[in-house]
């Protein structure tokens, strides 16, 4: 199985949307802080940009599709959220922000 790195480019902000294909379906995410409660979400649409997960909180140490597999336009992997070198940790404003952290997807196929 590959396990593929996705680096959310926030350039400054506090909001980054990328396309992107995970195992052959294209999804795009879009990742964001909620400045009040010092947290980061995604939510994920499929390729009509119908939402498929909205405000999904991102926390180490978890698959953040598990909850979501019922659904058959979402991609079958893992996704999961490590610091830049692979290790856990909960994300916060800043490390996010500084570009310490990464999404990454475990592919099914390949």
């Amino acid at each position: 199985m590959t396990i593929r790195k996705i680096t959310p480019q926030f350039n400054g902000s506090t909001h980054a949307s990328q396309v992107v294909i995970l195992d052959g379906i294209r999804v795009r995410l879009d990742t964001y802080t909620n400045k009040i409660d010092s947290s980061w979400y995604l939510d994920v649409f499929d390729a009509d940009d119908t939402p498929l997960i909205t405000g999904l909180a991102i926390a180490s140490g978890l698959d953040l599709f598990f909850p979501y597999q019922y659904l058959t336009a979402l991609p079958p992997g893992a996704l999961f959220v490590n610091t830049q070198t692979g290790e856990p940790f909960d994300p916060t404003l800043d490390t996010w922000a500084d570009d310490a952290a990464a999404l990454y997807y475990q592919e099914v196929t390949g």
